[in-house]
């Protein structure tokens, strides 16, 4: 697929038009897993309020500023892009399923900054060096190349650009009986070590490792930096 260079820095509209040299929503449609999730993500119970608190962990190694922009990749139903477009220029969440990103939308009905794209993580719609940070959480097992897309997020950062991300560092099958109802299975577990040869092979550099132990089992926050200067 042809990425067009429809980008501009400070334009909310910018980012609405990368929604549209993505992948067809049809087609995305006809594919989301995620469709009867959805409604549950932000329900308030013991598993979302650890993945909330996790995601909150994460975005604390932003050290997000004013002239921030902001992309969360994979972002669910947006409360991270909902709490940094309080404090940055511009906050987008992207996300593979149609029913997440309209029901993140429909959340951040009062927050002009918080813009919300469907599209695949593996395939970013944007020019380089588009945004000064990038988040992912708990969202890398669900791609289908988890290092591809953390190459992805590297291109679209800006020198110096930050990037955290998290997910759990246990087998899917353990995950699954713990979600809510029947949700969608993992891809894969993310590998750590490609992912950290990921960055370091794309000239970024590994800045901090944190893991934290939950009922779930590990989960794993590392956080990246862009170098000025690029070898």
């Amino acid at each position: 697929m042809e990425r067009r260079e429809v980008w501009s820095a400070d334009s909310r509209t910018s980012a609405r038009k990368a929604a549209s040299v993505s992948q067809p929503i049809d087609t995305l449609r006809r594919q989301d897993r995620f469709a009867k999730w959805a409604p549950h993500y932000e329900n308030g119970e013991a598993l979302s309020r650890l993945l909330c608190d996790l995601q909150a962990c994460a975005a604390a190694g932003l050290h997000l500023a004013a002239d921030d922009r902001l992309l969360d990749v994979g972002c669910g139903t947006g409360a991270a892009v909902r709490a940094a477009s309080a404090m940055v220029r511009l906050a987008v969440g992207l996300d593979s399923s149609p029913a997440m990103i309209q029901q993140a939308e429909a959340l951040a009905d009062v927050s002009p900054r918080a813009v919300f794209i469907v599209a695949d993580a593996q395939e970013l719609p944007f020019p380089p060096a588009a945004f000064s940070v990038v988040l992912c959480t708990t969202a890398l097992r669900h791609f289908t190349d988890a290092t591809s897309a953390v190459t992805e997020m590297l291109r679209v950062l800006t020198p110096a650009g930050r990037m955290v991300v998290g997910d759990f560092q246990v087998g899917p099958g353990k995950l699954r009986r713990r979600w809510w109802g029947n949700p969608p299975p993992a891809t894969a577990l993310p590998n750590w070590a490609g992912l950290r040869q990921a960055i370091s092979g794309t000239g970024g550099s590994v800045t901090e490792v944190i893991r934290y132990g939950t009922a779930l089992g590990p989960y794993v926050i590392v956080s990246a930096v862009k170098p000025t200067i690029q070898l």
